[in-house]
């Protein structure tokens, strides 16, 4: 009945239908009533967790179920349109900090949609054991996860809480999924011994018993039309003034990694970050030249980087040579963001210069064909969700992603990138 309910066939309230792939996915996750779906970035999970959600809206009642979705603040505004504007239904939205802890009494039944589910990654976090308690709320009759990357830092561990959400066999008992698909064991790390999950093993036995309640697909299965990707590496010439800073930063950090006793310690990261800024502040120019050259040739160009700071320097050189510009940080309003968005798709603005932390998940730039991205995250499931920003449903032209690079530093955080892709 859910799935009749679901009306797949049928057009949605703006005229537009489904992909097969979207279709599939729906049927998938109303049949299994949770599930995990690790969808490529690009692939409509917003229209179908919108969807799911309406057919069991359909089938318990308007008045009898109530739907929630979780996401980050960033899309809140994305999910109100596409459930409103796209298929007609009455969502409460939450951001991943605010996790309803209890469900009003006279709420008969209720479901769940998460958007970007790697959020809950770990058991220890807040939100983690809100959604948790949330969920095994026994009104609660469906839980869809939504994530690009189920596995963010390519570590099993990260998959557990999402499989103890779903209620997987495997999430019932944290410390044996560790032992045999995390490697987990002692470790003595100098303070006794510390329980350590962060490797992995048996991932293949894993991929195979997770099936049922995992469904990953990926852009190449599914949008067989969708243009290629090319990725090119742009290399810097550098300044003696960044060699000097780049020199005097490494020094710097050899010098706390010779007075600490661990990789991770706070120091060690701040020399680490430190370095990166360094890397950054000297790309700036070639970032810019390069952008003029596309625009000469191309309407738009998208621009990322991790620096807020690097971020403005970067909008106001483009802007100063008459661009218009578009500029998303942490610090821009929300309201303002779909805002900023909407005047690039439309064409009111040129360029697209965002940091991965505010513009890294839920935007659509398809406007622009070519990004550039002046530094990287660690994690190549983060690079992959900039990228896709204008590789994604609506894209009609070839795409580049020119990936800047100075020193060596960048080099290996691009060779650690490839790795953790393997």
């Amino acid at each position: 009945k859910l799935i009749k309910n679901a009306k797949l066939s049928a057009p949605l309230k703006n005229g537009w239908t489904l992909f097969p792939h979207q279709k599939k996915a729906i049927v998938r996750a109303l049949t299994m009533r949770r599930m995990i779906l690790a969808l490529d970035m690009g692939l409509g999970k917003t229209l179908i967790g919108a969807v799911w959600s309406k057919a069991f809206t359909e089938t318990f009642g308007r008045g009898k179920l109530k739907v929630y979705i979780i996401c980050p603040v960033s899309l809140k505004e994305e999910w109100r349109r596409t459930a409103v504007d796209k298929v007609d239904l009455k969502v409460s939205i939450c951001s991943w900090a605010k996790v309803p802890t209890q469900v009003e009494s006279h709420i008969e039944h209720f479901v769940v949609c998460c958007d970007e589910a790697h959020a809950m990654q770990s058991t220890q976090a807040q939100r983690t054991k809100d959604v948790l308690n949330l969920v095994d709320d026994k009104r609660c009759v469906g839980l869809l996860l939504l994530t690009g990357t189920p596995m963010k830092n390519g570590k099993p561990s990260n998959l557990f809480p999402l499989l103890k959400a779903v209620r997987h066999p495997l999430g019932r008992n944290q410390k044996a999924y560790e032992a045999h698909f995390c490697n987990g064991m002692l470790k003595n790390f100098g303070r006794g011994a510390t329980w350590d999950a962060s490797g992995c093993s048996n991932l293949d036995q894993l991929k195979q018993m997770v099936a049922s309640n995992l469904l990953h697909m990926t852009k190449e299965q599914c949008l067989t039309d969708l243009p290629p990707m090319t990725n090119i590496f742009h290399d810097v010439p550098v300044s003696s003034r960044f060699q000097i800073q780049y020199e005097q930063a490494i020094v710097h950090l050899a010098n706390i990694q010779a007075n600490s006793s661990k990789l991770s310690d706070e120091s060690v990261l701040g020399a680490v970050q430190r370095l990166r800024v360094v890397c950054a502040y000297a790309k700036v120019e070639a970032t810019v030249e390069l952008a003029r050259t596309i625009l000469n040739n191309e309407p738009a160009v998208v621009i990322f980087t991790f620096f807020a700071q690097v971020a403005k320097q970067v909008h106001s050189k483009l802007a100063a040579s008459g661009w218009p510009c578009s500029l998303l940080t942490g610090e821009t309003p929300q309201k303002k963001r779909q805002e900023l968005v909407d005047n690039f798709q439309n064409g009111l603005t040129s360029v697209f210069v965002c940091t991965f932390g505010a513009g890294g998940v839920g935007l659509t730039l398809t406007a622009a064909s070519t990004i550039v991205l002046l530094d990287r995250p660690w994690t190549p499931g983060e690079t992959r969700q900039a990228e896709d920003r204008i590789r994604r449903i609506g894209q009609v032209k070839k795409c580049k992603s020119y990936w800047m690079r100075s020193f060596d530093l960048d080099k290996e955080i691009d060779a650690t990138l490839e790795s953790k892709k393997q």
